[in-house]
Parts: structure tokens; C-alpha cells; sequence
């Protein structure tokens, strides 16, 4: 039975040996880094886009970002954004989204019973264009979303559709589907130009 056992763990050995010399040496096995506050520490713009993953996580920026490398998509989209993202003082710039036939467009796509708070943006000059309700932040705020401190900073908002464009948010909804008002304050936005077709 020992020797049995002894065969079997000699086994287990050799195969995860084989599978750790079989994983490719590019490949990155990454876990999310956790500060003492338990919150995630976003750090890179792929650490920023992992946020779609877990839209229920808690998050803090340790480093200012610049995403004017690539059109943005917005976090919480498919599924709407409910956690918390502080962002720790940090400036998150470049930030632009080509006109793409969607709406509810910003840094984030909805945000619901979220909070955002210590952030600022800074719009590239080719700003967030979307067909419906889109933001610097937010395109859409609901069920008692909480914002606090955040700036916006430059750009342009364009909505085609219709729809509502702000300079921090789209359209707050607060309590239309039955939450808790949405509550905003401590923010401001400079020299973003807002423009619309309807609203």
C-alpha cells in the first residue's frame, strides 16, 4: 500500500513537472494584486480592462493611465458595473470612443449602485461618441449609484441618437427602476463641449 501510494505521488510529480515545462514561455499566469484594504490595485491599462471581468469588484488606481492608444470600451456594458473603483487621486487621460452604433458610452457604460469617487479624466480630443446617453464617466447612473470627487477634463461628448450627453454622465436614472437615488457630489467638469441631435 506504501509503496502503491509512494508510485502514485512519483506520478502527480512527473506530470506537473511536464506541464510546467510545456507551458509556453510568453504566457502569463497573472493573479490580481489585492492592496491592505482589500481592494484590487489597477495599475496598467490591461488591469483597467480586467475590471469587465469582475464588475462587482472592488478596485484602486496606483498609477495614473493613458488610453489614447486604442478606442475604449466601456466597462460595464454587458454587464453593468456594481462595485466600487477608487481612483486614489489618479488621472485616467486619453480616454476617446469612436462612433461605433453603440450608446451608453464613457469610462464606464452603466453604473448601478456602484460608487466612483477620487478620479480624474482627461478626454483625448477625439471625445466619446456613441447614439445614445454617453458621459466622461458614466453613460448611465442607476439604483443609488454614488459619485464623489471626480473631474472631467477636456474633449467633446456627442451623442447621434438622440439621446443625452453630459459632461460627467449621460442620464442619471436614481430610483426609476425602483433603487435609491443616485448621489453626485464634489464633482466638476472643465472645458468639455457637450452635443446632441435630440435632448
Amino acid at each position: 500500500m506504501k509503496n502503491s501510494r509512494l508510485k502514485g505521488l512519483g506520478r502527480l510529480f512527473a506530470l506537473l513537472i511536464a506541464l510546467t515545462i510545456a507551458v509556453p514561455t510568453g504566457l502569463k499566469l497573472l493573479a490580481a494584486e489585492v492592496d491592505a484594504d482589500g481592494y484590487i490595485i489597477v495599475r496598467s491599462v490591461d488591469e483597467l480592462k480586467a475590471v469587465h471581468n469582475n464588475p462587482t469588484g472592488k478596485y484602486k488606481l496606483y498609477e495614473d493611465i493613458d488610453l489614447s492608444a486604442g478606442s475604449w470600451s466601456p466597462i460595464g456594458y454587458a454587464k453593468f458595473f456594481k462595485g466600487t473603483f477608487d481612483g486614489n487621486g489618479h488621472t485616467i487621460s486619453g480616454l476617446w470612443s469612436a462612433k461605433n452604433g453603440l450608446g451608453y458610452k464613457g469610462l464606464f457604460s452603466v453604473l448601478e449602485g456602484a460608487t466612483v469617487k477620487n478620479l480624474t479624466i482627461a478626454l483625448d480630443d477625439r471625445g466619446i461618441t456613441g447614439i445614445y446617453e454617453c458621459g466622461g464617466l458614466a453613460g448611465v447612473t442607476q439604483k443609488g449609484a454614488v459619485i464623489d470627487n471626480v473631474t472631467v477634463k477636456g474633449g467633446k461628448i456627442i451623442v447621434t441618437g438622440g439621446g443625452y450627453a453630459g459632461g460627467l454622465i449621460g442620464i442619471s436614472r436614481g430610483g426609476q427602476y425602483g433603487g435609491l437615488p443616485d448621489t453626485i457630489t464634489n464633482c466638476t467638469v472643465i472645458d468639455t463641449v457637450t452635443q446632441t441631435s435630440g435632448n
